[in-house]
This record gives structure tokens, C-alpha cells and sequence, in this order.
């Protein structure tokens, strides 16, 4: 997904994902100042 909005210095994103098998799902977010979050989830479900 590619944004162009801005958002608040600490900010909190929910959503949901249904694996359905399908593997592990990947998130990755970059900011201004070129740093880069990202984490890898399992997929399964709990």
C-alpha cells in the first residue's frame, strides 16, 4: 500500500487478516527521515 497522508508522531494502526492458509503476512512502513519499520507475521491464526 502506498499513502500520502500524514499521520501523528506515535501512531497506532488496527486491521484485520484472514490467512486462510495463504502464509505469513508482511508489513512494511518507511517515514520522512527514509527509517524503515516492517515485522513479519506467522499467518497462523491463535
Amino acid at each position: 500500500m502506498t499513502g500520502g497522508i500524514s499521520i501523528s508522531e506515535d501512531p497506532s494502526f488496527r486491521f484485520s487478516y484472514g490467512a486462510d492458509g495463504a502464509g505469513p503476512f508482511h508489513a512494511k512502513a518507511s517515514d520522512t527521515e527514509g527509517k524503515v519499520f516492517e515485522k513479519t507475521f506467522s499467518g497462523e491464526q491463535s
